[in-house]
């Protein structure tokens, strides 16, 4: 299957000056006290920047959905974010960017590349800072895992809500962080269906809503499984809620564009590493363009 890549046209990005220098950490999550609906968790501040809003400058700013950060200019979100207005994004009538926030202080990345495989709704997205760094100069990033989920295993979902932002997004925010934890009900290694969910999949017993699309589903160590996807609608508000498995897209070739100089060019996910942190890297064989992951549960 062949990667689909969306570029858009951007100036070049802030760089560093000579003697700077560039920290990254892995941002250790100690849970949550949400249930099964998904609830407001208060303030982002507490993902030190790793869990990014997606924002539309259509002459509004409103939140499109969720994405998160696991290396220095390399978020992974929902494709299906984004698919109702590539073409918009493609020609530039409407500009999209991530939002973060550590400390109080907003950090804005621009979306230089979206890259996205069919039968996937995983997408890598390209950033490059449109704002100046935390004055640590720190990026917090989420570590990954290629560990199966068990069944009536606890799992942790967190994203934005749709919703809009009044004002300029580098001075007011007003969305909402919400969570939800749900025990793993199937695991679908292969595709959950044919049509609406044709790729390696979990399902959660929770409730999700709009905007979290594209958020993190993180396991009781902090390591992400999946991607939020797609959540059903029921009285109770309880889910289930779907999630795209992460093992589907970590072979995939990415081009990172910044930092300069940091990444080969294009970099297969799965190679990339120090900088990356992903438990479970050598159950991810890779022969040439043919990734196979190893199932395994401890």
């Amino acid at each position: 299957m062949s990667n689909r890549v969306f570029s858009t046209t951007v100036t070049e990005p802030l760089e560093f000056e000579i003697g700077e220098s560039l920290n990254i950490r892995v941002f250790a999550f100690h849970g949550s006290n949400s249930v099964v609906r998904a609830q407001d968790i208060g303030n982002p501040d507490i993902f030190e920047g790793a869990l990014l809003a997606i924002i539309v400058d259509d002459g509004h700013h409103t939140v499109l959905g969720t994405a998160f950060l696991v290396a220095p200019g390399l978020a992974i979100s929902a494709f299906h974010v984004f698919s109702a207005d590539i073409d918009s994004i493609l020609h530039s009538k409407k500009r999209v960017f991530c939002f973060g926030l550590r400390s109080g202080q907003a950090t804005l990345w621009d979306i230089r590349q979206i890259n996205h495989t069919e039968n996937s709704d995983i997408a890598y997205l390209s950033l490059i800072p449109r704002s100046a760094l935390h004055e640590d100069r720190t990026i917090f990033q989420f570590p990954l895992t290629t560990r199966s989920p068990k069944a009536g295993e606890q799992l942790h979902l967190i994203g934005y809500t749709n919703g809009s932002i009044d004002g300029p997004p580098e001075k007011t925010i007003q969305f909402k962080l919400m969570s939800a934890v749900g025990s793993v009900t199937s695991v679908y290694p292969h595709q959950r269906d044919s049509v609406l969910m044709p790729f390696p999949t979990i399902e959660i017993l929770c409730g999700s809503v709009g905007g979290m699309s594209g958020g993190v589903v993180l396991d009781s160590s902090g390591h992400v499984c999946g991607v939020i996807c797609r959540g059903l609608n029921t009285d109770d508000q309880e889910g289930p809620t779907f999630a795209s498995w992460l093992i589907g897209a970590l072979g995939r070739e990415v081009e990172i564009v910044w930092p300069s100089g940091l990444y080969k060019s294009p970099q297969q996910v799965i190679g990339i590493e120090r900088i990356m942190a992903i438990q479970g890297r050598d159950k991810v064989k890779v022969d040439g363009t043919t990734c196979s992951v190893e199932i395994w549960f401890e």
